[in-house]
């Protein structure tokens, strides 16, 4: 089959797995690169999924990233995150008072990772987007728990993703390191310069993990003195989560 008769579904499904699988935002240029498509085509195709809300353009960069209705593909009909959701929400409000920093959920479901709600503190940075979806494990220090919860044919399937195998398998035993010792994973400016990130992890009944409560600041707002406070409280509010689900 020819490829300018491929239907528009088909290339509108490339478009979600190109950005869902990428490690940071794509550009124009890598979009219409996947479909081999003319200009005209790639934006018409792009202005829909912006406008469903299954893609989001970010204006500074004009890179595009997964949109918020992205997440329900994966979060359709799954009891387990809106439970997820529902017991998450009270618990971020309270870890954005406590700690005066953005508090964010992220569910897994063994393949994904999905934004589930955010608090959002103004003096903070603004984290992920709720809905967003993701199988890139590799830049996210909720996503290096998730890996290493995985079997040895999952983490081999999540690397299949990542730009950055080695780099990242590099890091991922100190990582692991901290997280074995404190319980939390910790992320100190590694990704992004001035931004720190924790996360802790939550289970449901049978004890896997399902999610992860975090935190999301700068070195500011997260000083070297409070990553040990920050994290242990953070801890205590997966604890409960975790009693709840």
């Amino acid at each position: 089959m020819r490829n300018d008769h491929v239907p528009a579904l088909e290339r509108g499904l490339t478009i979600l797995e190109l950005v869902i699988h990428a490690e940071h935002p794509v550009s124009f240029t890598q979009i219409k690169r996947a479909l081999n498509l003319a200009s005209a085509g790639t934006v018409r195709l792009i202005n829909v999924l912006c406008t469903r809300g299954y893609l989001v353009k970010d204006p500074a960069s004009g890179l595009y990233m997964a949109g918020p209705r992205a997440g329900t593909l994966a979060s359709h009909g799954t009891p387990q995150l809106d439970r997820f959701r529902t017991v998450s929400r009270p618990h971020l409000v309270e870890i954005e008072r406590e700690t005066a920093n953005t508090a964010f959920s992220v569910f897994w479901n063994g393949e994904y990772m999905i934004g589930v709600a955010k608090v959002i503190n103004e003096s903070s940075i603004p984290m992920s987007d709720v809905g967003s979806i993701t199988n890139n494990l590799s830049y996210m220090p909720w996503g290096w728990i998730f890996y290493d919860a995985l079997d040895d044919a999952g983490k081999e399937r999540a690397r299949t993703v990542m730009e950055s195998r080695k780099k990242f398998l590099a890091a991922q035993k100190a990582r692991m390191q901290f997280f074995r010792a404190h319980s939390f994973a910790y992320d100190d400016q590694s990704v992004m310069p001035l931004v720190r990130r924790l996360a802790a992890p939550v289970r449901n009944a049978d004890g896997a993990v399902i999610g992860c409560l975090c935190l999301g600041g700068t070195k500011l707002t997260i000083p070297d003195g409070k990553v040990e406070q920050f994290g242990r409280m953070l801890l205590e509010h997966a604890r409960r989560a975790s009693g709840e689900m």
